[in-house]
């Protein structure tokens, strides 16, 4: 894909995505951990958590400073050139550095099996206000290609699929599969929505946000129709066929969400800077 500002989008799109995918595994853990009415259960649930954040917070946290570090210090950024809402960045930043200063803190905390669910609810407050400033950030006037309500809810509703398909992945649901397979559905249904509402808003605000909806079905279709089919119709099929036929297929699902997310950052990052302005037009 072509872009002006090639590097950048690229970096944006892989820090994005990995605090969406923290975020998802911060939020939707906590929900699935404590909305529950037996104090045994929430024990063994918060156990069988941790044993798995003990290898996914330092692999998720060390790529994600990583790929901040070398975002934040190219030219673009650095001098506020690449348009983005710096403000709503600079405090996604504060909150993202809470969250994992409280998330080690718990962390170190379970190390020495300290009871520490106060910590988690803080935690918990703290990822919902990261996400809020996440959902703002690509927000602004100077992208028309962006600026559309479907912007802040795509960021809302990719968390949410990401978090739900890393609980399906590494086999933390606690609840009847049924409970997270309507949940799916519901939130699936929302995003094929967006998708609808962003499409037409493209297809009729302006004729370069007209190009982006074109080319989503010309120049760069393998990507969004890989996108569509495999991030959001076959999750559909699949968890419809679980919920009547087989439970096991319903883990697949989590994946088949992960790549199309992944690949829906991608165009909506990338397309943004496809077009190549006329003075003609």
């Amino acid at each position: 894909m072509h872009s002006n500002n090639k590097s950048e989008n690229f970096y944006l799109t892989i820090f994005s995505y990995i605090i969406s995918l923290f975020l998802g595994w911060q939020i939707f853990s906590f929900i699935n951990i404590y909305f529950q009415l037996n104090e045994n259960k929430i024990q063994f649930s918060f156990d069988q958590w941790m044993d798995i954040q003990f290898t996914y917070f330092p692999v998720i946290v060390i790529t994600l400073i990583i790929v901040a570090v070398i975002l934040l210090n190219r030219n673009a950024i650095k001098q506020k050139l690449y348009p983005l809402n710096y403000t709503a960045l600079k405090r996604m930043l504060i909150w993202i550095t809470i969250l994992i200063s409280g998330v080690l803190a718990n962390y170190i905390l379970s190390i020495f099996n300290i009871s520490q669910n106060i910590i988690e609810l803080i935690n918990f407050v703290i990822a919902i206000l990261c996400l809020n400033q996440l959902s703002k950030v690509f927000y602004i006037k100077e992208k028309l290609t962006w600026f559309h309500p479907t912007t802040v809810s795509s960021f809302i509703i990719s968390v949410a699929l990401l978090g739900i398909s890393q609980m399906l992945i590494f086999e933390t649901v606690i609840f009847p599969f049924k409970r997270y397979a309507y949940l799916l559905l519901i939130i699936l249904t929302l995003e094929l929505l967006r998708i609808f509402s962003r499409f037409k808003y493209l297809t009729k605000y302006s004729f370069e946000t007209n190009m982006i909806a074109r080319s989503l079905l010309g120049k760069y279709g393998i990507y969004f129709g890989v996108r569509v089919v495999a991030g959001i119709f076959m999750p559909i099929v699949y968890t419809i066929y679980a919920l009547y036929a087989n439970e096991k297929l319903f883990q697949g699902v989590g994946a088949l969400i992960i790549i199309g997310e992944f690949i829906e950052r991608l165009l909506f990052v990338y397309l943004s800077d496809s077009v190549v302005h006329d003075p003609k037009n």
